[in-house]
């Protein structure tokens, strides 16, 4: 904004503690839920604030994100989860468990192609 010639408001370190107290999940759709996968997807759910909290790195998650072929650095916790929705009247949340976030998993793969 500088290099525009506009001025530039402070941002006083209160207006910051309140922004990143804020809680908000970002929802990053890995698989999504198409006919050809028969409306199942995948998503990971994370803080989207969790850079400006200082939050670690989470690798796994991280690694999961880009072998997905999304690479997005994620910091903090992040949970995956499977749904069944076909954007209309179809939703349904189903299981996923630890051999999901197997790199060999079914959806892994078809969230490359």
């Amino acid at each position: 904004m500088k290099a525009q010639g506009k001025s530039v408001a402070n941002v006083d370190d209160s207006v910051m503690d309140m922004l990143v107290s804020r809680e908000a999940v970002e929802i990053v759709s890995l698989l999504p839920s198409r006919p050809d996968n028969k409306f199942v997807g995948v998503n990971m759910y994370c803080d989207d604030r969790g850079l400006p909290k200082r939050l670690p790195v989470n690798m796994r998650a991280s690694g999961i994100t880009r072998t997905c072929g999304k690479p997005t650095q994620v910091y903090g916790d992040a949970f995956f989860g499977r749904v069944l929705d076909d954007g209309r009247d179809l939703f349904e949340r189903q299981d996923f468990g630890l051999k999901d976030v197997d790199s060999d998993a079914l959806w892994i793969k078809q969230a490359i192609e």
